[in-house]
C-alpha cells in the first residue's frame, strides 16, 4: 500500500509538472479534456493517452518540460528504422543517467579504470 501511495504521489507531481511546463502535454491535456484533479485511481490514470513513438519523433522539443536554456545535452538514435529519435537531457538528468550506467557496469563486474565497449 505504501508503495502505491508513493508511486501515486510521484505520478501526480510528474503530471502536474508536465501539464504546466511542456507545450506538448499542455496541448494534449486540453485536447483530450484531461483534468488532473479527476486522476485519483489507477483506472482514471489509464484514461491519459500514452506518449507514442510518433509523438517522440514529431514533438521532441515540445515534450520537454524545462526551458530550452536548461537543456544540457542531446542524444539522437541512429535512425536505422526511420527518422532518428531525439532525447534532451538537463545536467541533472545526464548525471543521473551516468550514475545508472556506472552502476550497471559495476554490477557486470567492470572496475573503475577498466575500458569496455557497451552496445
Amino acid at each position: 500500500m505504501f508503495f502505491m501511495l508513493k508511486l501515486s504521489s510521484k505520478l501526480k507531481r510528474i503530471l502536474l509538472h508536465v501539464s504546466q511546463n511542456s507545450p506538448f502535454y499542455i496541448r494534449r491535456f486540453k485536447r483530450e479534456n484531461i483534468n488532473l484533479n479527476t486522476i485519483k485511481t489507477r483506472e482514471s490514470f489509464f484514461k491519459i493517452p500514452p506518449t507514442t513513438k510518433k509523438d517522440l519523433l514529431n514533438h521532441a522539443l515540445d515534450i520537454t518540460a524545462v526551458p530550452p536554456s536548461e537543456i544540457y545535452s542531446l542524444f539522437s538514435s541512429g535512425g536505422t528504422t526511420g527518422k532518428p529519435k531525439l532525447i534532451y537531457f538537463t545536467r541533472k538528468a545526464l548525471d543521473q543517467e551516468g550514475r545508472a550506467v556506472g552502476n550497471y557496469l559495476a554490477n557486470l563486474g567492470m572496475k573503475r579504470g577498466e575500458g569496455g565497449l557497451v552496445m
